[in-house]
Parts: structure tokens; C-alpha cells; sequence
């Protein structure tokens, strides 16, 4: 995200970023915890939930263990099994939420994401989203 005079914006879209009808931003999404700074993100009014790639959590150090809940959930692409993990902190530039519980999962969508904000995390921080300036307050 890169930093504007009314909050932190999401980057102007590249030739690339609309895919099946979806503006893929570059948000950086902060895992304190973990130390990572997650860049390649997908802000997404559409999605109920915030998803981030098992295989980027795993990079990360945020590992399953036995007792995270495991869920079946199911959208446009078709349905998949994922577990939740309660993080310290999820944050996209000023806005965090803190012990924040995050799902995730294979995300075999056929785009190259390491996850999704969804409205779980927006409505938290009671975001402003303007898409004629690009930015996230």
C-alpha cells in the first residue's frame, strides 16, 4: 500500500489487475507475530471472510496444529476445507484489527494471491474504500 494524504492507497491497477471481473489490488496485509509483511493481497468486498495461502502461512511460520477448528466454506469458485487460527494482529497500513481470527487455505483459484481481506477485517476497522483516488482509510 502506499501512503496518500487521506490514508494508505492500494496502488493504481496494472494491465493485469482485473480478473474475472475483480480489481486485484497490492495491499500489503502486516503479520506482527510472525514478522511478514504480505504483499500480494486481494481486498475483497465480495468475500465474507479473510483467507490467506496456506502455503504463504507456512513460509511464515503460521503452522496447523491440532486444535484449529478445520471448516468446509464455499463461494463462486466452488467450496474447500480450510482451518482458522487466531492472529495478534492483522493490519493494511493504519487500520488493525488486533486477535483477529483468519482462515486458511489451499486457494487454488487460479490467480497467484497469498490471500484475501475480505469484510470480516473491513468492517472492523470500518474502512472508507475510494476507488477515484485508489486508497484505504
Amino acid at each position: 500500500m502506499l501512503p496518500s494524504d487521506r490514508g494508505w492507497g492500494f496502488g493504481q491497477p496494472h494491465e493485469n489487475s482485473f480478473v474475472r471481473g475483480t480489481a486485484l489490488c497490492c495491499c500489503y496485509a502486516s503479520l506482527p507475530q510472525s514478522g511478514s509483511n504480505l504483499d500480494n493481497i486481494l481486498l475483497d468486498t465480495g468475500s465474507a471472510g479473510t483467507i490467506f495461502s496456506v502455503d504463504t502461512c507456512m513460509t511464515i511460520g503460521l503452522h496447523y496444529a491440532a486444535d484449529d477448528p478445520v471448516h468446509r466454506i464455499g463461494g463462486v469458485g466452488g467450496a474447500e476445507f480450510i482451518f482458522t487460527k487466531q492472529v495478534e494482529q492483522i493490519s493494511i497500513g493504519e487500520l488493525a484489527v488486533n486477535n483477529f481470527i483468519i482462515e486458511i487455505g489451499a486457494m487454488d483459484y487460479g490467480i497467484e494471491i497469498d490471500g484475501i481481506v475480505g469484510m470480516d477485517f473491513l468492517t472492523q476497522v470500518k474502512a472508507t474504500i475510494d476507488l477515484s483516488r485508489f486508497e484505504i482509510y
